[in-house]
């Protein structure tokens, strides 16, 4: 039921990201659907070890005909409280 309502709700929920090098709470919105979550450069490289993708990636997004291209990837466990929705 709580990760039914982070990924179905409409509202922005709390949640904390969890890397290598720290974690953060951040506001968040979550799109039911989504195959990646994408973030803001620094806070990737602030708390986990960024790495570089063998492609760049495009993802789309709510606005229509605009896209936007990932070319590093990091690993983030996301906590919900306590409970761990994604690792």
């Amino acid at each position: 039921m709580v990760i039914k309502l982070i990924l179905n709700g409409s509202h922005p929920k709390n949640i904390r990201l969890a890397g290598s090098l720290g974690s953060k709470e951040e506001t968040t919105l979550f799109g039911s659907g989504a195959s990646y979550s994408l973030i803001q450069p620094n806070l990737a490289r602030a708390l986990g070890h960024v790495e570089p993708l063998p492609e760049p990636m495009d993802s789309g997004t709510a606005k229509n005909g605009e896209s936007l291209q990932s070319t590093e990837a990091v690993r983030f466990n996301f906590y919900l409280g306590e409970v761990s929705v994604c690792r």
